[in-house]
């Protein structure tokens, strides 16, 4: 038996649907790569064939990998896999998988905190936020638009060091919030305006994922609410249960 599986609490087929998913997005497996056999795999952790047939069905579910007739199982190319956990961190995730990043801040404003706004952040409705749209890159390729609301009274400079780093994570930093978490993430689908469509370079007759995400700093107050527009034929939103 493979030692890395000793969780008992866990089934074995999760086990290692969960550490075939983490090789993938650590980039032990490259996008296009083909994957060992499930006799391989079943040698390897010390299963029967059946446990990884079931580990790798999940892991077709989520678009992970995908199965071809004859020829095997293959990381699914061209995609970004993006974790949802208690700490989501774009540049991370995408230097695991050995992808290029990048950020452009296409505007910034403030503006006065709507119902959802002033529930997400707890502040009142009408009190001035910080608004910052930007659309994120993998590859040259845009995967994402979003637009980032942050209390004014509590980070005045935010939009000023978003436009210098290019980076939510460092602005945040330099407000002197040095950690945070994810408190929660809705994902719906939508159809796009043409507007949306044309900023993801992708035809407005696809759908796209919405996320809407609200993050807290270590004392557990919110910090920050965003509405994200994922590019969904670029992006496997994975939630990871883990943490």
């Amino acid at each position: 038996m493979n030692h890395s599986l000793n969780n008992h609490a866990m089934p074995l087929w999760r086990q290692i649907q969960q550490k075939l998913k983490q090789e993938i997005f650590d980039g032990v497996h490259e996008p296009g790569e083909r994957l060992p056999t499930e006799l391989s795999l079943a040698k390897r952790f010390g299963v029967n064939r059946h446990t990884v047939r079931h580990a790798v069905t999940g892991l077709v579910e989520l678009g992970i990998i995908r199965v071809e007739q004859g020829r095997g199982m293959f990381v699914q190319e061209h995609v970004l896999f993006y974790p949802i956990s208690k700490r989501t961190r774009f540049t991370e995730t995408v230097e695991k998988q050995n992808r290029s990043r990048g950020r452009r801040i296409v505007s910034t404003d403030t503006v006065k905190a709507n119902s959802r706004i002033s529930e997400s952040l707890r502040i009142l409705r009408g009190r001035p936020v910080i608004q910052l749209v930007s659309i994120a890159e993998v590859d040259d390729r845009p995967v994402s638009v979003s637009s980032n609301y942050f209390d004014k009274s509590r980070f005045p400079d935010m939009a000023k060091y978003a436009l210098e780093t290019l980076s939510i994570t460092e602005s945040l930093n330099r407000c002197g919030i040095y950690d945070y978490f994810r408190k929660s993430t809705r994902v719906t689908t939508r159809m796009p305006t043409r507007a949306e469509a044309e900023s993801l370079k992708q035809p407005h007759t696809r759908p796209v994922l919405k996320s809407e995400s609200i993050d807290m700093d270590e004392n557990g107050d919110p910090i920050g609410y965003a509405e994200t527009l994922w590019a969904g034929e670029r992006v496997k939103l994975v939630f990871d249960t883990t943490d």
